[in-house]
């Protein structure tokens, strides 16, 4: 309902998830510009399958390149990458208008 179908904004943003947070990064030349970083908004971890709803904006550097944003996230992420490790090789997409999410048990 009320989707725009503008493929920009589905697009996937390379992601970093820790044990309760994430670090998104996108291109300052990204068609869709900047990704919607929002607290109380959607990130879906393209590469697990889980959705976070952001708790906090840890950081938002809307000026270098590439753009960067660290975000807490409101649950244990499912799948976590070792802390140690910054490779930035996931992905994640911010969806815009998400208003809830429902997980589904087998």
């Amino acid at each position: 309902f009320n989707r725009s179908f503008d493929p920009t904004e589905e697009e996937a943003v390379v992601a970093e998830f820790g044990q309760q947070t994430a670090v998104v990064r996108w291109p300052s030349t990204r068609d869709g510009g900047d990704v919607l970083v929002k607290e109380g908004n959607f990130i879906f971890d393209a590469e697990n399958g889980h959705w976070y709803r952001i708790q906090k904006v840890e950081s938002h550097n809307k000026t270098s390149e590439p753009r960067a944003a660290t975000l807490t996230l409101n649950t244990t992420v499912e799948v976590a990458t070792d802390a140690d490790t910054t490779n930035f090789d996931g992905q994640a997409i911010l969806l815009p208008n998400i208003v809830n999410v429902f997980h589904l048990s087998l």
